[in-house]
């Protein structure tokens, strides 16, 4: 009699334990072509919760099933060759009721007009969660071409680069100041002179061939030039490609050939330049002085525009450049400060736009300007507790990188100190949180908007740089 006791009583602590564990949870879907809404046979599924990924693969049908789910709250996705990527969101598989705010997750993806990934939650009879997806793909879009020279020779390694206007997709690079476009893709040519950008959205896209970095440069003639789609020497007179969901478009380029204008004159420098040169034995104090300038199209959005690059003593010139408006920048430098050249002394430089005829331009004076600092001052919005901020003024540009910084006191005030000659993107953060929230509603120098068009140096004006900022879940508020 105590034999069957004894077994009774193993048992119930483990259906006690059976009872008290949770369900599993099961996510189950379709995937279908947004195009056509017939299901997708090569489609993958990914269902992730912090370092854990579970993958499948949908049947002939369309469909999957992910079972014995440990309930929590997961990312799903889905891709399929030739598809673009679903935009990823969260999954609720909780025995709880889901939070809206929550179970729709953070939605990412290359497409912000990809079809909404559709997700319900409900209770099987025996307890388990049961998640359901439906989810559509749309087909990608593809521009396939080859770039050859003027002779018809195929170009090998040739920077291709693929520009649309500003649409808040994710991915899409920010363009230079001033510039109405954004860098959507790049891909270099093969050893045929061939390309292939895939897994774009439908939509409207500009392309141009352009030199690139490095040996390529280099079989390229000085009379050949970056060439927009079909053949077009500047954006203006490029042909957009409009392209639709699933569609592949042939897209040729043939480099364009024409002659430029020639563009000299001499270098004036201040005298302050010339007084703050390094004496060198036996040699005059101009000798070891030299300037570099370099035009940039205006409103460029290439990864490298190619402008035309020189470096003068006393005079400069330029040869075959393209008619159209650029923005100049020259840099004078004392080599005698630094025979290395790694931090040679800046003297003079200018900042300013011109635009380029067809006509030769001779006699062409550049008047380069001392460098000089930028005071300026940070205004706070109202309710926001005034502190301090690191100002960084950051540029890229041919003739020398650089940034400046400083920091703003009690009174708001600051002067940015470092400037050199070029375009520079002024930005400004908390100096105690570097992390915190810090909302920069304007910045202005005169009239000149530069959160737009950048900040241009050396600046002769008298007028401050001012920043106008507002702060909100900072704790800085009073």
């Amino acid at each position: 009699m105590r034999r069957p006791l004894l077994y009774l009583s193993l048992l119930i602590p483990l259906c006690l334990h059976a009872q008290s564990s949770p369900p599993a949870a099961v996510l189950e879907g379709n995937v279908v072509n947004a195009a056509t809404n017939t299901p997708l046979t090569h489609a993958r599924v990914k269902l992730a919760r912090e370092a854990e990924s579970i993958y499948a693969k949908v049947d002939a049908d369309g469909h999957f099933t992910l079972t014995n789910l440990a309930p929590g709250f997961y990312q799903f996705s889905v891709e399929s060759p030739g598809y673009l990527r679903s935009p990823s969101i969260g999954v609720d598989l909780r025995d709880q009721p889901s939070n809206p705010r929550r179970a729709a997750g953070r939605i990412t993806g290359n497409s912000p007009a990809a079809p909404a990934t559709k997700f319900t939650k409900s209770t099987d009879a025996d307890g388990a969660i049961r998640g359901t997806v439906s989810a559509a793909l749309t087909p990608q879009a593809v521009i396939a071409g080859k770039v050859t020279d003027p002779y018809g020779l195929p170009i090998v390694s040739c920077t291709i680069e693929l520009l649309t206007k500003p649409s808040g997709q994710p991915g899409a690079l920010p363009a230079s100041p001033g510039s109405n476009m954004t860098r959507q893709a790049s891909v270099q040519t093969d050893d045929r002179g061939e390309f292939r950008i895939s897994g774009l959205a439908e939509g409207t896209y500009w392309l141009v061939a352009n030199k690139g970095n490095g040996a390529i440069a280099q079989t390229w003639e000085s009379s050949h030039r970056i060439t927009y789609f079909p053949a077009a020497t500047s954006l203006d007179n490029a042909k957009p490609l409009s392209l639709r969901a699933g569609e592949t478009v042939d897209a040729d380029v043939q480099i364009v050939r024409t002659a430029g204008v020639r563009i000299a004159g001499k270098l004036i420098l201040p005298p302050g330049a010339l007084e703050s040169a390094v004496q060198v034995p036996e040699a005059m104090p101009r000798t070891f002085l030299f300037t570099n300038i370099a035009l940039v199209p205006v409103g460029n959005a290439l990864m490298n525009s190619n402008g035309p690059f020189v470096t003068g003593s006393e005079t400069f010139e330029f040869k075959d450049v393209l008619p159209g408006k650029y923005t100049l920048t020259a840099l004078t430098r004392d080599a005698a400060s630094d025979r290395t050249g790694i931090n040679q002394k800046p003297l003079a430089g200018l900042t300013r736009e011109i635009e380029v005829g067809r006509q030769d331009m001779l006699a062409f004076d550049l008047a380069l300007e001392p460098l000089r600092d930028v005071a300026g001052e940070v205004a706070f919005g109202e309710g926001c507790k005034a502190a301090p901020l690191e100002i960084r003024a950051a540029s890229f540009n041919p003739v020398a990188g650089g940034h400046a910084k400083a920091t703003s006191g009690a009174d708001g005030k600051f002067v940015l100190t470092g400037l050199i000659a070029g375009s520079f993107q002024v930005s400004a953060s908390w100096v105690e949180s570097p992390g915190a929230t810090l909302h920069v509603t304007s910045i202005r120098l005169g009239d000149r908007d530069v959160q737009a068009n950048g900040l241009d140096a050396p600046y002769s004006g008298k007028e401050p740089l001012r920043i106008a900022v507002e702060c909100s879940n900072n704790g800085r508020r009073q």
